[in-house]
């Protein structure tokens, strides 16, 4: 194949990984409701995760991208690390809070709030 073909194809197919790269994940954050409850207590919460803002930098000088995830627990309203791991898994991060809230695929949430007892429950997609 003459160099200008070898060129030609390289751009081509590196085109189609970006689109393929841009499309696999949404462009906006994915907000998720959960309903909790804890003894008998019960709390709703809900949270967004941006799955854009794990993907690796396209160029090696960027900045790092923040991972974050926008909370609403009750009235209160605050920002979280967001999570996401290999396996799909899905939640968010607040030392401050003193909180960890892990949603697997199976979308049976818990959250911890360093009590005895974890919130368990379910969260759906908005």
């Amino acid at each position: 194949m003459p160099g200008g073909q070898q060129v030609a194809l390289g751009a081509a197919l590196g085109a189609a990984m970006l689109c393929a790269l841009a499309t696999a994940a949404p462009a906006t954050p994915v907000a998720y409701a959960c309903d909790l409850i804890r003894d008998a207590e019960t709390l709703r919460l809900t949270f967004d995760i941006d799955p854009v803002s794990f993907a690796p930098a396209v160029d090696p000088n960027d900045p790092p991208r923040r991972q974050v995830s926008h909370v609403a627990l009750g009235n209160d309203r605050f920002e979280a690390e967001a999570v996401l791991t290999e396996d799909g898994t899905r939640g968010f991060w607040s030392p401050e809070r003193d909180l960890m809230l892990t949603l697997p695929r199976t979308g049976r949430v818990r959250l911890s709030d360093g009590a005895d007892a974890d919130w368990r429950g379910e969260c759906k997609e908005r």
